[in-house]
């Protein structure tokens, strides 16, 4: 009889032990589950922000190729690119009215190319080509456009 009580006495601690571990387990598996809850949903919301932000982009992408496309029809594309030509012809040097202007006369404001500059210079023709005011070397500037 002894021996049976002290079998029941040692399964019983066994059993107390493995409970104990099981306990253990659950309560580590609750922490990972409430963890994995707590993501999910910070997933789902970061999901529901970027729908509603690619919602609110869509609509605007649409409504500004409506603005474009209203735009677009209002302005004949002959009259834009008569200004653009003309707007190039102003930044054409009217010297050679080959290159950009990218240099200045200082005294009288008027813009040639740094090449024609130079061989005005050089050719000992100092004078501005749209104004004839005398200038030299230090009158010349460059400019960037």
């Amino acid at each position: 009889m002894q021996n049976a009580q002290k079998a029941l006495l040692d399964a019983n601690t066994k059993l107390s032990s493995r409970i104990i571990k099981l306990e253990e387990e659950v309560k580590s598996y609750t922490s990972s589950l409430q963890s994995i809850e707590k993501r999910s949903n910070e997933y789902q919301a970061s999901a529901d922000f970027y729908k509603k932000s690619s919602e609110r982009l869509s609509l605007e992408v649409k409504s500004l190729q409506r603005k474009l496309s209203r735009v677009g029809n209002g302005l004949p594309t002959g009259d834009l690119e008569k200004e653009l030509e003309a707007l190039r012809r102003r930044l054409r040097c009217t010297v050679c009215d080959d290159r950009e202007v990218n240099a200045c006369v200082t005294r009288c404001g008027h813009c040639i190319c740094r090449q024609c500059a130079d061989t005005r210079i050089k050719n000992r023709d100092r004078k501005c080509p749209r104004c004839s005011l005398p200038i030299d070397m230090r009158d010349i500037k460059e400019i960037w456009i």
